[in-house]
Parts: structure tokens; sequence; C-alpha cells
């Protein structure tokens, strides 16, 4: 059995009923008429409590069209039974969307389906049925109310479509990821006004309404690319049907992974870093509806729909904006139900295109109680209690199996987090690929851009079940349209290192295709950078953790920060405790003492280079210089203090200056100094002189005069 929903042909209120008459369908018959107004019934007559038959062995014909020119013929049944066993008619109504019955027909009615409608999608507004019955089993009838519906004149959504680039929330300088939106250039037809705005910002998030043209929303803290877009619904209830899409890119930060995080190097050597960086690419994800566990209604003829946006993942015209063989959509759904023969399962393309994926089957595996999900709550019936979904496949192209065939159930049930309790025994379709019903070849020439609705129809009353989320994906190859970029990196330069700085740099550039992590939709070609920067630094003196950072910089300005840390290990220590290892002194004036720590693996240390009667000792780790130079020992003394018994043995150096005494010789009348407390005055080899000194502040003086 096949109803068909209208979901893409948007319509609006008729006009006002004339006086009401009764159309009767009666045997034989084959009549049309001009209304928009009026009751249709089987040949039994009206009345939903009539208990009266039709007849067997009945064949008749009715048209409707509508009065009102451009208007279409929308039947309204309030009840509908004919006999009909399982999915099994034996009795129907088939219906075509147009002035007579000749050629396929659009659909047949059939069973217990309760309250629904139809509405003509013919150009003239029309719908023709035919009634069969065959020679034995009757039942109730139907009774439908007869009108007229007018087509929308659509409103026209409009939107700001600049783009919006923002720096990821790892960027040193990330961007806002609350982004506004204005479709205040959004027009209806007059005398309706624009009354609501339903936008889709493309992220996975629920559809939102306002009532007003601006809006605002904040996008995830992660890399991606989303497409938003906006539809309007004018003040009679039209809706727009013209894409217009808006499109945010919050960049992915480049990779480091071929940078080392860590380096280990002893005191005294030097290390390159490695600085490697490449661009990634982001690739816009195709929309997937999941939403919190949905009750799906149990009823006569009670529909469920939902609705997926893929306006602007494909070309908006010419070849790839249609559908065609190879890009023919994967439905996926998990579901949880408990009786399949309950349920219809239908996919409408964005033009109105109609595919029927599950018709009311059971398994081929003997049972009449096959269910969906992995384990239906036993007392699930009132109120509901979801138990287990599973997750289903269904494809057009005759590559899954069918839901009629045996082996795809199993009796086998198994709970999950969301249900611990009891199950109920029967068969359950296995979670695997089907062939939908109807292939899909119905979908040859559809739009691919636009909404895509999944319709769950639920024929019978006593049982229900839950939908969990649904999806659909085409093939890689269709996605032309599909958005992407791999920004190209621009500079990566290194700093920091603190008393170990890094030196000269220079980066090289090369091209990376396809660099991941995302793929690239169809045969597009992504292209990015890497850049390669590989400093020396050191060499390391003295032990501890430098840190340096790669700054990379890609073309829209994006910053990025990694951090490398550099380990320098002694095996030799030698450090100088005090700050005089430089010092000027006279003969015979001693030192003030000069101490290293001798640490790490080193054992003791030597001393070169210092001036007779300075010495160095270890003692605890500690290497001490003292002593006093001895007299006649004069100069600039450059010593080296070097460690032993650790490698690399590591080396200090300091400067001792050991100023001669000044000599007095005859004659000589003046001051003469020397920087310490103690002087000698030389021998004076003229007699008849006299010799006086004195210290004075901070010096000592000798004065030498002549004889008095």
């Amino acid at each position: 059995m096949k109803k068909i929903i209208l979901s893409l042909i948007f319509i609006v209120s008729s006009l006002s009923y004339v006086a009401a008459q009764t159309y009767t369908m009666t045997d034989g018959s084959n009549n049309s008429y001009n209304t928009c107004s009026g009751t249709f019934v089987d040949s039994a007559g009206a009345g939903t409590n009539n208990p009266s038959q039709y007849a067997n062995n009945e064949s008749s014909v009715i048209t409707f069209c509508p009065s009102t020119p451009g208007d279409l013929i929308q039947i309204n049944f309030s009840q509908f039974e004919t006999e009909a066993i399982g999915a099994t008619l034996f009795d129907y109504l088939e219906y075509w969307n147009a002035n007579s019955n000749a050629g396929a027909g659009a659909g047949l009615l059939g069973g217990s389906l309760g309250a629904f409608s139809i509405t003509s999608t013919s150009p003239d507004g029309c719908i023709t049925f035919e009634f069969t019955s065959d020679f034995s089993g009757r039942d109730l009838g139907w009774e439908a109310v007869v009108s007229c519906v007018t087509p929308c004149t659509v409103p026209v959504a409009n939107l700001d479509t600049t783009p919006v680039d923002i720096c990821g929330p790892t960027a040193n300088n990330p961007g806002s990821l609350t982004v506004a939106f204005d479709a205040s250039g959004s027009t209806a037809n007059a005398p309706e006004t624009v009354a609501s705005y339903v936008w889709d910002f493309g992220d996975g998030t629920a559809l939102t309404t306002t009532a007003t043209s601006t809006t605002t929303h904040t996008y995830p803290s992660s890399e991606g690319i989303y497409l938003a877009s906006v539809s309007v619904i004018d003040s009679n209830g039209c809706q727009s049907t013209n894409a217009v899409t808006k499109l945010i890119r919050v960049f992915p930060e480049p990779d480091f992974s071929g940078t080392p995080l860590t380096y280990s190097v002893a005191c005294g050597a030097s290390v390159s870093l490695t600085g490697v960086v490449s661009s990634q690419t982001e690739t816009q994800t195709t929309p997937v509806f999941t939403p919190a566990i949905t009750e799906l209604p149990d009823g006569s003829g009670v529909s469920y729909q939902s609705t997926l946006d893929f306006t602007g993942l494909f070309p908006t015209s010419g070849p790839g904006s249609t559908i065609t063989a190879g890009c023919y959509p994967v439905l996926s759904f998990e579901l949880e139900h408990s009786w399949s023969p309950d349920l219809e399962i239908e996919l409408v393309a964005p033009t109105g295109q109609t595919v029927m994926v599950f018709d009311q089957h059971d398994s081929g595996d003997g049972g009449f109680y096959t269910m969906f999900g992995t384990c239906v709550n036993e007392s699930s019936l009132n109120p509901i209690v979801p138990g287990c979904v599973a997750p289903y496949t269904v494809v057009g192209d005759g590559t899954g199996v069918d839901w009629t065939a045996t082996g795809n159930s199993t009796t086998v049930t198994t709970n999950c987090g969301a249900y611990a309790g009891a199950c109920e025994a029967g068969d359950y379709y296995l979670p695997i690929t089907y062939n939908s019903t109807n292939p899909f070849t119905a979908f040859n020439g559809a739009d691919l851009n636009g909404l895509w609705t999944i319709i769950i129809t639920d024929n019978i009353s006593s049982d229900n079940g839950v939908l969990n989320s649904w999806g659909l994906t085409f093939p890689s190859s269709c996605y032309s349209a599909l958005e992407t970029v791999t920004p190209d990196l621009v500079t990566a330069t290194w700093s920091g290192g603190g008393a170990v700085p890094v030196g000269a740099q220079s980066t090289t550039s090369t091209v990376v295709t396809d660099p991941g992590p995302d793929l690239c939709p169809g045969s597009v070609v992504c292209q990015g950078t890497e850049l390669t920067n590989s400093p020396t630094v050191g060499p390391f003196a003295t032990p501890g953790a430098y840190t340096y950072t790669l700054t990379v910089v890609d073309e829209f300005g994006c910053e990025y920060e990694q951090d490398v840390v550099v380990t320098a290990s002694c095996s030799c220590i030698l450090t100088l405790d005090t700050a005089n290892n430089t010092q000027a002194v006279c003969e015979n004036a001693a030192i003030a003492d000069i101490e290293y720590t001798v640490g790490g693996d080193a054992t003791g240390a030597t001393v070169t280079g210092l001036p007779a009667g300075v010495t160095g000792s270890f003692s605890a780790g500690v290497f001490t210089i003292s002593g006093t130079p001895n007299l006649g020992v004069s100069g600039v003394f450059n010593y080296t203090v070097t460690t032993v018994g650790c490698t690399p043995n590591l080396s200090e150096t300091g400067t001792i200056t050991v100023n001669a005494f000044p000599i007095a010789d005859a004659g000589t009348d003046g001051t003469i100094t020397c920087t310490t407390t103690s002087i000698q005055i030389g021998a004076v080899t003229a007699a008849g002189f006299t010799y006086s000194w004195s210290p004075a502040t901070g010096l000592d003086d000798a004065t030498i005069s002549n004889p008095t």
C-alpha cells in the first residue's frame, strides 16, 4: 500500500465551501465533477457508524476537478476500511493525480487506514479514483470530505551570504564562534508578509524559528565547515523553496606531529630542533539527524516526518545537480518498534519524488510478529518506555537483502545501556543492509540540493516504537560542491630558550596533497604546504629544561604554537660559587679564596695558570683556589679549572693580576703606591737620604726626601 503525503508543495486553505453534496461511488459508474466541496463515499453510503458495506465485484471510477482554476483537489478521509490481510489488499481504491485513470496510478489505498488526506499534484488540480472489490469479503468502506486548496505563491528567502572565516579556538588569535545572521532581504508576495524565519545553522543542531530577520548562533569549539541556510514562511503559511546559504569556516590547526616535543642533550653539546609542520584539510560534513529518542505515534495512518537540509552540498545546476544512478542515497536509521507490519517508511526528495523504502513487511522466516531493534520493551505500549534500537541501512540499487527474505531476522535479543528489562519474544530484523521496497529509480532527475524527508507512518493501532536517528549519505564523488579548505602555512619561526637562544634559522616550504585528516570531496584535490625549520641550539653549559616555541602562521593570519623542551643533563658539574674569579693583588699579598662547586660524576678538578704561591685544592665537592703570590712574581695570570673523572670534562676560567712593588731610587722625590697594605722600599745606593712612610686612606704612601 502506498500513500502520497505532500511535503514540498505548500498549500493554503481553499475558497469557502458552497452547498455540500454527496458523491457516491456506485458500481459501474464513471463520473466526473467540478467542485470544491462535498462528501465522497463508497457505494454503501455516508456515515462513520454506517454498518452497511460495499458490494462484492464492484468496479467504478470517479474524477474530481477543482471548480476554481488553479486550485488543487484535496480529499480528507475520516475513515477507510477495505478488505485486506496484512499487506495483501483484496479490495482497494487506486488513484491518479490526473483527470482520468489512464496510465500508471499514483498509489493504492486499502486495509484499515483511519484518517488521512490526499492532495492532487496534477497541473489541472484533478484527481481520479477507481474502486475494485473481489468476489468475497467486504468492509465498511470510506467517507471523505472534498475540498480545494490554492497552491502558494511562495515567499523568497534572502540572506547576507558573506562568508565568515574564523581562526580556531586553539589559535593564539581565535575568532568569535558566535556568528550573526541577517535575512532582512527576504520578501513575501503582497498582501502577505514574512511571518517567520526558519534557520538551519548547518552544525547538526535543531532548526530554529524566529519572528525577526536577525539572529546569532554559537558554533562548536572545534574546527569545522558549516553551511547555514534560512527559509521563510509568510503570513499565509507558505514557505520559501529557494536555496540561500552562508558559509562559516572554522579553520583547522596545522599538524605538528613531525616536530618532536622533547630532546635530551649532554652539557656542553648542541642539538638540532626538528621543526616540521603541515597543512590540514577540513571538509564540510553531511547532515545527520540525531535527536533525543523520538516517540513514533501509534495510530491508524498517523505519520512522523523529519527533514535534512542538503542545500549547497551539490552543484546548483547542470551535471551533478540532479540524481542519476551513480548518486543514489543510502538511508540509515536507528529504530525500535513492536510490529513491523504496522509501518510504512518513505523517503522524499527535495523536488517531491517519493520512494516507499519499507511497506508493512514481515520477515520471510515464518513469523507474523517481526520487530525492529534488539529488544522491545514488553510493557512499552502505555506509556512508551523505549527498548533498544538497532541500526538499519537501506539501499536502492539492489545490493542489499529483501525485507521479506529468509534469514534476515533473529529471535536472539540484546539489552542496551538505555534498557535492561525484559524483551518481547519474537523475530527481530537483523541490523543489516536492506533493499528498498521500491527501487530508487523514481529519484532519477530529482534535485540533490534541498530538504530530504523521511516519513514513518503507523497504520495499525496497539503497537509503537521510537526513532533514535536517521541520515543520508551519497557517494563521495557526488559531493563536488562540498566545501573544503586546506590553509597554506606561511611562516614557521622558533623562539625562546632563555640563556641558550635560537640562532640562525632557515625555513623551506613544500607542497602537500590531500594531507587529511578529512577527505577531499569528489574529484577535488586538496593542496597545502609543509614547512621545515630545523635550527641548531647550544651548547648547553648548565643543566636544566630549556623551552623553545615553534610559531606557525597560515594564509588567513591564524597563529598557532607548539612548545618543545630540551633537557640538558650534565655528568660533569662545575659552577663558580664566588663572583671573584677576576682579582688584582700585590706581590706577597693573599688573594681572596675563589670557590667552585664540582659535582655529577666528577671526582675532582685541576687548575693551570696560577701564579707561584697560589694553588687549588678539592674537598667535599668544592674546589678552592687560595694562597699568596710569591715576592718577585708579578703579571697577568689566566687560569683554567678543569673537572676530573667525567665526560665531557668542563672548564671554567679566571684571571689573577699580581702587581709588582715599586722601587725608590736615589734622587727621587714623590709618592709611590701599591694596592696592598704592605710596601717594600728598594735599596738606595746614594748616601745621605732619609726615608719615611705612613699609611694614607686606602693606600700606603712612601715619601722619599732629599737630605736636609
